[in-house]
């Protein structure tokens, strides 16, 4: 599926000395009213701002494959496949004179987190027999540049593993699962510019493994 988006006066935050250049060299006023200076004219504090901005166009394409087998000897094999090419991600936002115009796509913006790879993708191989379904995921994250810093962030490729156990009684509706994340221990990326650890939460994993034990029920 092929997607183009645009979303005019789009919410964002200001950056403080956006806000700050503009209330000295236009005299701005709304820029102006958010810095808050003391008697003797230093500056104390700039408050953040969240405007409607010039917009933001995003465009690429969405591929799903799916398959499942019948019932064999062995159980029933499920296949699973998903992937993201993005294509451009711009954002006209403020700046000092005017409106600027930025495409993120490759980059890490940070502050505020968020990355924009080019392609992202992940993918599922189950297994199920009886009552146990077993499944191993990949899932994958191209390289990109921090826009902030020289620097590059590593692609990543992330496993995943879960087995889930559902007993017949109560109509196999109760489901015990239990699985593990990042099972290889893969860290994430170092990003100078991120606000949380030196790394970027809302695309990577935090490191380490994560494992997990889950009781649900289906009504």
């Amino acid at each position: 599926n092929y997607y183009d988006i645009k979303v005019d006066d789009s919410i964002a935050s200001i950056p403080a000395q956006v806000l700050l250049s503009r209330c000295a060299q236009t005299g701005d006023a709304l820029s102006c009213a958010a810095v808050r200076r003391a008697p003797s004219g230093i500056v104390t504090a700039i408050n953040g701002l969240l405007l409607n901005t010039g917009g933001i166009r995003t465009q690429g394409i969405d591929a799903t494959l799916t398959v499942r087998s019948g019932e064999t000897g062995a159980g029933r094999f499920g296949l699973y496949v998903s992937g993201n090419y993005l294509l451009k991600y711009s954002e006209r936002t403020p700046a000092t004179d005017g409106f600027v115009t930025t495409d993120y796509v490759g980059t890490e913006r940070g502050s505020p987190d968020q990355t924009y790879p080019h392609f992202k993708g992940l993918g599922t191989i189950d297994w199920s027999v009886g009552p146990v379904t077993a499944s191993v995921t990949g899932r994958y994250i191209d390289n990109v540049d921090e826009i902030a810093a020289e620097n590059a962030l590593k692609s990543r490729l992330y496993g995943d593993v879960q087995l889930q156990f559902r007993p017949a009684w109560l109509d196999s509706k109760l489901a015990l699962t239990f699985g593990v994340n990042n099972v290889f221990d893969k860290d994430p990326p170092a990003c100078f510019s991120c606000s949380l650890n030196n790394f970027d939460p809302t695309t990577y994993d935090i490191p380490g493994r994560f494992g997990y034990l889950r009781l649900s029920y289906g009504l």
